[in-house]
């Protein structure tokens, strides 16, 4: 029996799964990242892959891949769209009754499909499923892990009101949650947290499952993400609970609405951007301090903070990012 035979066999009575993946240059790390996903214990996938306009050899190492593994679907961009149009083009050519993201600098660790949609397909009610992960750099060391243990879906709704700990990179849906939701939302365009934004607007309607495994490695590029962030401001996830405070009281927000809730989050979103437009300079030394947390630097994370504070004393979120410092430190020191 082949091996083209032999795949069918095994994915006769099994659901489709659509992974999604957008590249833009993916070329040191993509090899990886394609063979988690071709290696996974479950097989019934379409891998559907959009390259945005890449100048390196991604494209290249792609073709390679898809003559040999015919899952892999390659798609590409007429120009450079960036990652949240590209992600909307790829929701669009879904046709798996389940579909997840891999980032392409991400690894999947070989049961984190099959687990997912085992929990998935153990409950009829059950829609969108999380699991854990381990951050790592840039070289593949681990920097450290993100755990959470939830028993009930109504405990994993409850924290994501104050910590969006499910991120779409990492989260399995139903098709129907994006039927029913849609897509991302291009207010995010360049604000990033359009995933949370996502997995926030279907949190509301949709049960929720969790797998408490570690089964995602999630890759931190520090000095990109740093030349990034000093153009960009960093109060997303500020700006998604107010929505998802609207929602949850009015069924919508004031991306979708006009009128009351427009004006209250016009409002909202002002007073943030005026804070980081007068001094966006602080906004980096805090993720700069997280960075140096990330690492285990924790006198460099300290030494930030208070230059932050030092420099722009009447910041509120200054404090507030010294205490989340201080409270994680606590933690790791503690090992809570």
């Amino acid at each position: 029996m082949d091996s083209d035979s032999k795949l069918e066999n095994s994915t006769k009575h099994k659901p489709l799964v659509s992974v999604l993946m957008a590249v833009y240059n993916g070329g040191d790390y993509l090899k990886l990242a394609l063979e988690s996903i071709l290696n996974q214990t479950y097989s019934n996938l379409e891998i559907l892959i959009r390259n945005d306009c890449s100048t390196d050899d991604t494209l290249k190492i792609l073709k390679g891949y898809a003559e040999k593994d015919p899952r892999i679907k390659i798609f590409s961009n007429e120009e450079n769209l960036g990652y949240l149009k590209t992600m909307n083009r790829l929701f669009k050519q879904v046709n798996g009754q389940f579909f997840t993201t891999q980032d392409a600098d991400d690894i999947s660790k070989p049961t984190r499909i099959e687990e997912q949609i085992n929990l998935l397909t153990s409950d009829p009610e059950m829609a969108i499923c999380g699991l854990n992960y381990t951050l790592i750099d840039s070289n593949g060391e681990k920097i450290e892990s993100h755990k959470q243990i939830f028993t009930e879906p109504t405990e994993i709704k409850e924290v994501l009101k104050k910590d969006f700990a499910l991120r779409c990179g990492k989260t399995m849906a139903k098709k129907e949650v994006l039927d029913q939701i849609g897509f991302y939302r291009e207010f995010f365009l360049k604000l990033g947290y359009e995933d949370y934004d996502w997995l926030a607007r279907a949190s509301i309607n949709f049960k929720i499952g969790y797998v408490p495994k570690e089964l995602y490695l999630y890759r931190v590029h520090h000095s990109a993400v740093r030349e990034w962030i000093k153009g960009q401001p960093t109060y997303g996830d500020d700006l998604i609970r107010f929505l998802l405070q609207q929602r949850i009281k009015y069924g919508t927000d004031g991306l979708d609405s006009d009128g009351t809730l427009k004006l209250e989050f016009d409002q909202y979103f002002k007073k943030f951007d005026e804070d980081y437009r007068s001094n966006p300079i602080t906004h980096v030394m805090r993720y700069e301090s997280k960075v140096a947390l990330n690492k285990k630097q924790y006198l460099k994370s300290f030494t930030i903070n208070f230059q932050a504070i030092k420099k722009a004393p009447f910041q509120f979120r200054n404090y507030k990012n010294l205490v989340y410092c201080t409270y994680i430190i606590t933690r790791r020191i503690l090992k809570v």
